[in-house]
């Protein structure tokens, strides 16, 4: 490679499940983006789940 004048260098690259960005920013916005509609779309738990959720906590 040296001989040649090939060099080698490293390139960040950000995963988020299974897309690869670029750039930081893209990839926030839209892990920002898809965990805002994971949670719109999980269901709210029940009174009866609330308490059970709480009492296993305390």
């Amino acid at each position: 490679m040296e001989r040649y004048g090939v060099k080698c260098t490293q390139k960040t690259v950000y995963l988020y499940k299974q897309f690869r960005y670029e750039n930081l920013n893209d990839a926030l916005r839209y892990g920002e983006i898809d965990t805002q509609r994971d949670r719109k779309d999980t269901p709210r738990p029940t009174q009866i789940e609330s308490e059970l959720i709480s009492n296993t906590i305390q």
